[in-house]
């Protein structure tokens, strides 16, 4: 049955499913609104503000809100309220007091500026383009000047870090950038465009939203419902908090709408800096929805959540410090508290800087269905699952950097059912952290099983290189798969070590699938492909649960397909469904930036704990500024050294505002070169700038190099008069690498990994030209080991990966 809801309101349609109605017209959705009304038994009263139309409203009362923004943050507090707006509607949480006073602050980077603020934002925006928070007590500061190292500045693009010391916000930017000629929001936090809360049966529809830690916010609430709003720049769309049960989320668009570089760039030409600034020092995971500590019987269907952090994400709130008493007083005694009986069904994710969609903790009766996702970091996480029954069917993963990870070891009352689900990726089944367990606890660790005993795979169509793989940290500590899992259909060829332990041992491989149209989103089975009858009835395994009627209805007799069931197929939207995208798109910035237009200037990287760096061509003066970044790592010490062995310099590092390096002012005192020194507890990528002095490296030994942008490494190998030869050696494990030598003067040549290289008599510098992805090694033997980083290294511009599906 196709899922369709229709909602007239003073003559505007708006519809549910797929697609979306709406004229982009004339509408100024930025300027101020003017028309408030509540409709009461047919009668229209007019109101100066939502706020005072909202505080009036009684039961049964319909608050319209006319075009244009409308001052937030709004609450519902009466039950039986519909809150609507007609087409062009904004709600803005934003703060309409403050008034930023832009000054430079060149301590903190070049293209850094501050301001007064009374508040502490939650969120920040630039021309309605959401800012990265970057946290001052997890050394955020530092990432203004330097972004987080790997690929610089450019791809986290606006920052902003609140210090609460002097009530201040530090902004930053990519570029010489003056915040007073542009559009810079902020919402305190605390703050969501429209609350519900303590009151039922109330409707939010038609509205635009936008500021602060949710576009809707519903907390002990029943039979609430969003429906039909475009929700962008928040930490959550929509947050179904404590106490809320029987609402619905209905057919809304939600998107993040970030200033920085999105997820779909290729690894080959920009690492992901903006997830590890969020992970390292930014305020941790957004969402599409959030589903945090719920009551029972809420439902997310229809949704279009696009360009998000996670997408759809459970949550219980159960701290590092509480979850060993929650375990043995709850989980283990089988007590479900929250998020009962949640239904997520028909939505479409696209674009996931992290988990597309991440159900965990308590799962009790949650049906998860008919779900699409593309272009996620990970398509689904399943995480740390406390106790069901889950069931998780007819899903389709699509292109993502993970498929389906299943996310450390779960306890006996964790029963899990996934069926009928298409998973595209190089692994099938992931087991992904599943040596520990939630919060790493200890006790855990000590008194729950490894793995997922009660986790049941049956039906499913992987189109993979492998069935199974394990991301144990070493060989030997891999948890063995102990699931329960048949009748799949994989491409891949089989997995004795599955087969061994009762898994698949019916299951279909080196399957040749044909589905309907893939092109067009259609991973139906045609009549005579592969995987057809393939599947078993999931009735004859005796799992002894209620299974949903849609894993039930196989006619008797009949062997179901391996794959999607195709529940209401064309339900799950492949676009905006709000009706209102395309007519705010171009005045709220909306959708995927073109990052073709920024420039990564290439940085170069050596894998060490310790090493020395030599420092030749120093400028004139009394003093060299060095800067040295890592991309991880524990304690470290820096000494500098000159020619002659005298330390003019040292450095131990590890505070907040050097943990990804340092700067180190040397006093030159008539140096020629320098040695600097490094000496790291932990085994990370260093590199360091030197002013515009020449910076080498002893790779006689071995030199491990690391790359987060496009480009060749380029260095350079000085040879002196009457050398005959050297040798170039150079390994990577990942495809496409090659090894290049220019002679002086001459144009680069493809050479073997391996090449001794004849000089003829030829002195002067000679060019090693790498070329490899993610990591590579190389070795240089000869009179001199000493090479040189050319300061003119190579880069290219920023690729798109996948580019956005055709469905």
């Amino acid at each position: 049955m196709r899922y369709v809801c229709l909602v007239v309101v003073v003559g505007v349609w708006c519809g549910i499913g797929f697609g979306e109605s709406g004229n982009p017209g004339t509408i100024d959705i930025l300027q101020p609104a003017t028309q408030v009304v509540i409709e009461r038994k047919g009668e229209r009263i007019p109101f100066a503000s939502a706020k005072e139309a909202l505080a009036a409203a009684v039961s049964g009362d319909v608050v319209l809100l006319g075009p244009g923004t409308h001052r937030g943050p709004l609450v519902v507090q009466t039950s039986g309220i519909t809150l609507s707006g007609i087409a062009g509607a904004r709600v803005n949480a934003n703060s309409d007091t403050w008034k930023p006073e832009w000054k430079r602050e060149p301590q903190y980077g070049p293209y850094a500026w501050s301001s007064p603020i009374p508040f502490q934002p939650v969120t920040m925006s630039i021309d309605q383009r959401v800012m990265i928070d970057m946290k001052e007590d997890r050394g955020g500061l530092a990432a203004h000047e330097k972004g987080i190292g790997r690929n610089g500045r450019v791809p986290l693009q606006g920052l902003f870090t609140w210090v609460g010391k002097t009530r201040r916000v530090v902004v930053s930017f990519a570029r010489d950038l003056d915040p007073a000629k542009h559009l810079i929001e902020a919402a305190p936090l605390g703050a969501s465009a429209i609350k519900v809360r303590d009151a039922n049966d109330c409707v939010i529809q038609n509205l635009i939203l936008t500021g602060g830690a949710s576009g809707v916010l519903l907390q002990d609430t029943k039979n609430t419902t969003v429906r039909n709003c475009l929700i962008y720049g928040t930490d959550a769309g929509v947050r179904l908090y404590k106490g809320a049960s029987f609402c619905k989320i209905l057919g809304c668009d939600i998107t993040w709408n970030s200033d920085a570089v999105n997820l779909d760039c290729d690894p080959h030409t920009i690492a992901d800096d903006v997830w590890y600034a969020h992970k390292r020092y930014g305020s941790y995971d957004k969402f599409g929805i959030s589903i945090d500590r719920t009551g029972e019987n809420n439902e997310i269907a229809g949704n279009y959540i696009h360009e998000v952090w996670n997408g759809i994400t459970t949550d219980d709130g159960v701290s590092k410090s509480e979850v060993e008493s929650h375990y043995k007083n709850k989980v283990l005694k089988g007590i479900a508290e929250y998020n009962r009986g949640l239904k997520v069904h028909h939505n479409r994710i696209d674009l996931a800087m992290d988990e597309g969609l991440e159900p965990g903790n308590e799962l009790v009766d949650h049906e998860w269905y008919s779900n699409v996702v593309t272009r996620a970091r990970c398509a689904a996480r399943l995480k740390t699952i406390m106790m069901g029954p889950f069931f998780f069917y007819d899903n389709l993963l699509l292109d993502s950097n993970d498929g389906m990870r299943l996310y450390k070891s779960s306890p006996p009352s964790a029963n899990v059912y996934i069926f009928h689900n298409v998973i595209k990726f190089p692994t099938g089944v992931i087991y992904h952290k599943m040596d520990s367990v939630m919060w790493d606890n200890a006790w855990l660790k000590a008194n729950l099983p490894k793995g997922t005993p009660n986790h049941h795979l049956y039906n499913n169509l992987f189109i993979c290189n492998k069935p199974f793989g394990n991301s144990a940290v070493e060989d030997g500590q891999a948890v063995q798969p102990n699931y329960h899992g048949d009748y799949n259909l994989y491409t891949s060829r089989s997995d004795p070590n599955l087969v061994k332990r009762g898994i698949d041992v019916h299951s279909v491989f080196e399957g040749k699938p044909e589905f309907v149209d893939a092109a067009k989103g259609d991973y139906r089975l045609k009549p005579d492909s592969a995987g057809k009858g393939a599947g078993v009835d999931p009735k004859q395994l005796n799992l002894g649960v209620k299974l949903p009627e849609a894993l039930t209805a196989v006619p008797p007799g009949k062997r179901p397909d391996a794959g999607l069931l195709g529940l209401d197929f064309g339900k799950t939207p492949h676009g905006p469904v709000s009706g209102l995208w395309a007519l705010a798109q171009k005045q709220l910035n909306l959708g995927e930036r073109d990052f073709s237009q920024f420039t990564i200037a290439p940085l170069r990287w050596v894998t060490t704990g310790k090493c020395d760096f030599l420092v030749k061509d120093l400028p004139v003066g009394d003093e060299l500024l060095l800067a040295g970044h890592r991309a991880s790592g524990k304690s470290y010490k820096i000494t500098v050294k000159d020619e002659k062995g005298a330390v003019l310099a040292t450095k131990d590092g590890y505070s907040l505002a050097d943990k990804d390096g340092f700067k180190l002012p040397v006093p030159l005192k008539g140096a020629k070169q320098l040695t600097v020194s490094v000496d790291d507890e932990g085994v990370t990528q260093w590199r360091l700038d030197a002013g515009g002095a020449t910076v080498g490296i002893d790779a006689g030994k071995g030199l491990s190099i690391r790359k987060y942008d496009g480009g060749r490494y380029i260095f350079d190998y000085p040879i002196a008069p009457g050398v005959e030869s050297f040798t170039v050696s150079m390994h990577s494990k990942y495809p496409d690498s090659a090894l290049e030598i220019a002679r002086p003067g001459g144009k680069p040549e493809r050479v073997d990994k391996t090449v001794k290289v004849e000089t003829r008599g030829v002195a002067g510098v000679y060019r090693i030209l790498v070329t490899f992805t993610k990591g590579a090694e190389i070795q240089v033997t000869g009179p001199e080991t000493m090479v040189f980083f050319n300061k003119d290294q190579e880069a290219e511009p920023i690729r798109q990966l996948r580019g956005k599906p055709g469905f």
